[in-house]
């Protein structure tokens, strides 16, 4: 029988690190091209950029983001990935 060993986890926790980093970035870019693309959808008479799922999904992002500067509340989601990050390569 050989021995278990946990070679996996550095590699899984930099996986889901990285996972996290992606899913960040969709959020910022999300927050940022959302009101160029309102207004570009206005121009060019695009349905959803009526749609109030979407304004009210974009301002509570905004307003999540907001608060946590004000708050001085670090991004969780940076947090998370910082802490596996140094979990996997210490």
């Amino acid at each position: 029988m050989r021995p278990t060993s946990n070679n996996r986890a550095p590699r899984n926790r930099t996986m889901l690190a990285d996972a996290i980093v992606v899913v960040h970035l969709s959020i910022v870019l999300f927050v940022v091209t959302m009101v160029p693309l309102v207004y570009l959808g206005a121009a060019r008479h695009w349905a959803w950029v009526r749609s109030w799922r979407w304004r009210l999904l974009h301002l509570g992002a905004i307003v999540v983001i907001a608060a946590e500067s004000l708050l001085g509340i670090d991004c969780p989601l940076m947090v998370w990935e910082d802490t596996l990050r140094r979990h996997c390569c210490s």
